[in-house]
């Protein structure tokens, strides 16, 4: 009877710890998996929203040619400081500066000298079927001017600490619509 109830409390026990390790697991992985996809979410939307009035500023002080050299100089440290405030966060330093290069505020810049608001939306992102862990793809729509709409498509690699370590847009019809707009 001893052997009996001490094999049913063994194989308990194991059933137990086997349902507890993979409900923690399962756990972790939606946790991680919505950080991650607040983490792409939040630059998509730095990258495709805007720009805010302060930023737009900042450009035009930039670009002007009448003004002192320190004004400018005052004004590319503003934009350093905002463009590290609302991307830096996100990606870890050696794609940081990879990505304000390649995408950043790109697509903003050429929408603000060309009159226009970019406004994202309809944003989807799903964990990619691969054998890589932690790469997303996403799509979103963006609107840039009046009843003007371009999807754009891409795919975001994340690490364990839930930084972007590699980015790409892919699809690229906004940035080519862009710059045929004179």
């Amino acid at each position: 009877m001893k052997k009996t109830v001490m094999r049913v409390f063994i194989i308990l026990f194991v059933i137990g710890t086997i349902f507890f390790f993979v409900y923690r697991t399962s756990n972790t992985e939606i946790a991680e998996q919505k950080e991650a996809v607040t983490t792409i979410q939040t630059v998509l939307e730095h990258t495709f929203t805007g720009p805010e009035g302060k930023l737009a500023n900042l450009w035009e002080t930039i670009d002007n040619k009448e003004i002192e050299d320190n004004e400018v100089e005052a004004a590319l440290a503003e934009w350093n400081s905002y463009t590290a405030n609302n991307f830096k966060p996100y990606f870890t330093e050696e794609f940081y500066h990879s990505y304000i290069a390649s995408y950043g505020e790109n697509f903003l810049q050429k929408a603000h000298w060309n009159g226009y608001q970019l406004k994202m939306s309809n944003l989807e992102v799903e964990k990619a079927d691969t054998k890589l862990e932690n790469i997303y793809n996403f799509s979103l729509t963006v609107h840039y001017q009046k009843e003007k709409v371009v999807n754009v498509t891409g795919q975001a690699n994340i690490n364990k600490d839930g930084l972007i370590t590699g980015m790409e847009i892919k699809g690229n019809k906004l940035w080519e619509e862009l710059m045929d707009i004179n």
